[in-house]
């Protein structure tokens, strides 16, 4: 089963150019894709060389073109093809529209549900007067299009399709004249609102770098400290050697008091070693006390520059927030405006179809009073004499004036 969906073309563009203005260019890309790799195809060589990159049309209004021939191009050529056209738009507005279809895959064992269908549009980035000249320029190229396809059926949905664009093309142009201005300044505002996102984050990374030196510094500071407490360590242990040397010196001088001079002298070699290790003991505590200062000095300088950079972080995260909430309010505005837009529009739809349905109400009552008054001038015509009665064709002028009375009466009801 072949089945066609379809959707208003400048609709259907509208969320084309959306997505393509919050930098999204897939199914824009995808457009010209498949374009440039049929190029075999006389009609896309065509389009592919009447509308091309790099001339006076900027790079949306040659996918806009492109886009639209492309779309007309294969509706003409594939509808007669199609099991069933699935109108987005009519089934939006006509719930026996979506039974319909979901009737039909039914059928083949599916089950789906369309009650959320919407018909919904979004915006053009396009200028509102290029966008018209562009426009007159496709419809004159789309008639060639639709009237070289080969099916009556494909050229009368080509037709019906160039027709819908056409006339909401007109009615967004109409309706957006104020509307499409605040949207695109929006866009704007939003864009330089991620720019500045963007250099806050920028700025936070060069906040994080300064505050990974300083924790460097601490970090080789920490091992300086570690160095200074290992020469302490050494010195403590020069001492306890020192120590226990004393130790066996005061032994010595007691197992031997023949020995006294000798060992006095060791002695006071003894003593004078014991000062000069005191004095280099001192000496290394002095340049510990320095080191532990200056790591200290070192961690309130670190202290003070995280403290900084926090507050820098966090008055740029608190500008962020601001700008982003700024343009949501924008958008929501403009998005407001534009729907009570669409409810004037709906509601002039839905009076239009009121008035045409009076309208054929009252030319069904016409009719039936045309019916009633054709069998009452039928009654009313003079019978044919009786072949009997010879006196019946030169009859009195009061019996044949009834039934002109009769007809003039019809004819004047």
């Amino acid at each position: 089963m072949h089945i066609i969906l379809y959707r208003n073309i400048f609709k259907q563009w509208c969320s084309y150019s959306y997505q393509f203005s919050r930098s999204n260019r897939f199914f824009i890309d995808k457009n010209y894709q498949i374009i440039e790799r049929n190029l075999h195809d006389k009609t896309l060589k065509n389009i592919y060389d009447l509308f091309y990159f790099g001339g006076e049309r900027s790079e949306l209004e040659v996918n806009f073109c492109r886009f639209v021939l492309l779309h007309l191009y294969l509706y003409a050529y594939s509808v007669p093809a199609a099991d069933f056209v699935f109108d987005l738009n009519l089934a939006a507005a006509q719930k026996s529209h979506q039974q319909a279809f979901e009737d039909l895959i039914g059928q083949h064992g599916l089950s789906i549900d369309l009650s959320g269908t919407t018909d919904s549009i979004l915006y053009s980035s396009l200028e509102a007067g290029r966008s018209a000249e562009l426009v007159e320029e496709i419809a004159l190229i789309a008639g060639g299009i639709i009237d070289a396809a080969p099916s009556p059926e494909g050229r009368r949905f080509g037709n019906k399709a160039l027709a819908e664009f056409l006339e909401e093309h007109d009615r967004y142009n109409h309706y957006t004249k104020f509307i499409r201005s605040v949207l695109i300044k929006t866009n704007e505002r939003s864009d330089a609102s991620k720019a500045e996102l963007m250099e806050a984050e920028r700025a936070r990374d060069a906040f994080r770098a300064a505050h990974d030196t300083a924790v460097i510094q601490r970090d080789a500071a920490e091992q300086a400290n570690q160095a200074a407490q290992a020469e302490r360590a050494e010195a403590e242990r020069a001492r306890e050697e020192l120590r226990q040397a004393h130790e066996n010196a005061v032994l010595q001088r007691d197992a031997a008091e023949q020995a006294r001079a000798a060992v006095q002298n060791a002695y006071v070699e003894g003593e004078r070693t014991r000062d000069e290790l005191r004095r280099s003991l001192e000496a290394a505590l002095i340049q510990r006390d320095a080191a532990e200062k200056g790591q200290e000095a070192e961690r309130v300088e670190a202290e003070r520059t995280q403290t900084a950079l926090r507050q820098a972080h966090e008055a740029a995260l608190a500008q962020r927030d601001a700008a982003v909430q700024a343009a949501q309010a924008e958008t929501e505005e403009a998005r407001e405006a534009l729907r009570r837009v669409q409810d004037v529009a709906r509601a002039q739809r839905e009076a239009t179809d009121r008035a045409r349905a009076s309208a054929e109400t009252a030319r069904a009552d016409a009719e039936e009073a045309h019916e009633e008054l054709r069998r009452a001038r039928q009654s009313a015509a003079p019978q044919p004499a009786s072949p009997a009665d010879p006196e019946a064709p030169g009859g009195t002028e009061s019996e044949q004036d009834p039934p002109r009375a009769v007809e003039s009466t019809a004819r004047g009801g």
